[in-house]
């Protein structure tokens, strides 16, 4: 597992990370999708993250590789709820996913 990367939410309120967990929860179970990033039709991991994010202004890149370069890479026991934690084979990064808080993501 890689370390997480807390985007620019590492200002952000706690109301913010929560709302951003919530409206992302509701699109859990829909289609896995690769390369899309659609929240209804279906979307990869990154493309789900991306777009949940586009919707509270944030432009993050498009594939996990890139996003987990976007912000400031923290230790993963150091993640807070809308942190992003990515995972990684050693020589390149293939999932991200959102954390949620009590070791829990979405």
């Amino acid at each position: 597992m890689h370390a997480t990367t807390r985007s620019r939410l590492q200002r952000a309120e706690f109301p913010l990370r929560q709302s951003i967990l919530e409206f992302a929860s509701q699109f859990v179970g829909n289609p896995y999708v690769w390369g899309g990033t659609s929240l209804t039709d279906g979307a990869d991991c990154s493309g789900f993250v991306q777009s949940i994010y586009a919707q509270y202004g944030y432009d993050l890149p498009r594939v996990a590789e890139d996003q987990a370069y976007y912000g400031t890479q923290i230790p993963v026991d150091e993640a807070q709820p809308g942190d992003l934690i990515f995972y990684s084979n050693g020589s390149e990064i293939y999932h991200v996913v959102m954390y949620a808080g009590d070791g829990m993501t979405v």
